[in-house]
């Protein structure tokens, strides 16, 4: 260092290579004028050559590769901090390019079919007792605009389909009961392939509550057979033991 090298410079950080802390100080806030001189946007420019520099970009890449838990933790936090903020921005974006984004998914799902059907019915399970919620609601909306509109398309629809119209009754009426079919019991309904009657081994058309829905039968499994319409008129309320007395299968 010459004699009358003085610390708390910025000369002696820069040309002396003095790392005291007040020479580091000086730095500093030389720096600080220096910016506010109008130098920020040569600094600005000068991250962006950098940041467009293909050797800086595969930096980068290798870095975030290496890193990969660190850098999620961090576009996590950052998520949370600044929520409100990105959503406002991602509204802001898709109404400024909605188009684009339509497009841009119809060609990911018709190109990815399997993945696009496995997110559906992912967000349909999640979010099923919000979508009943909706989808009733809009029922009731579209009935109330044109009630006989609706009143001749059900009556239709149940003269061309008079099984499933059935069906659909029986289903509702056990709804107001409190004993609806559960998810796995509709399920399980749908995977019968020719079925046969529990009680006579003839063709099932029907599906039969073990214990009757009016002696507090439930909409499970568990509580449900495959029956002939004639067994299952028969045994209509009666308990198994006292259906089964009545027929002699004892």
């Amino acid at each position: 260092m010459p004699e009358n090298f003085k610390h708390g410079t910025n000369r002696g950080y820069g040309v002396y290579k003095c790392r005291c802390d007040d020479c580091r100080v000086a730095h500093s806030e030389a720096a600080r004028i220096d910016r506010e001189r109008n130098n920020a946007r040569v600094t600005a420019a000068q991250r962006r050559r950098w940041r467009e520099d293909p050797k800086y970009r595969q930096y980068q890449a290798e870095w975030r590769a290496e890193n990969r838990e660190q850098v999620l933790a961090w576009k996590r936090e950052y998520y949370v901090r600044h929520r409100e903020q990105l959503l406002e921005q991602d509204k802001v974006r898709y109404q400024r390019q909605r188009q684009r984004y339509i497009d841009n998914a119809k060609r990911w799902r018709e190109a990815n079919p399997e993945r696009s059907r496995e997110i559906a019915r992912g967000v349909r399970e999640r979010h099923r007792e919000e979508y009943n919620l909706r989808a009733a609601e809009r029922a009731r909306e579209r009935y109330a605009s044109d009630p006989d509109k609706y009143k001749v398309a059900f009556k239709r629809w149940r003269l061309e389909n008079p099984e499933a119209a059935r069906l659909t009754n029986q289903r509702n009426r056990h709804k107001r009961r409190g004993a609806e079919f559960t998810a796995e019991a509709i399920e399980w309904i749908a995977s019968l392939v020719d079925p046969l009657c529990t009680y006579c081994g003839e063709r099932a058309d029907t599906i039969d509550h073990i214990i009757p829905v009016s002696k507090g039968g439930t909409g499970e499994v568990d509580n449900l057979t495959p029956a002939c319409r004639s067994c299952n008129s028969k045994k209509h309320t009666m308990t198994l033991e006292a259906f089964m007395q009545k027929m002699g299968m004892n």
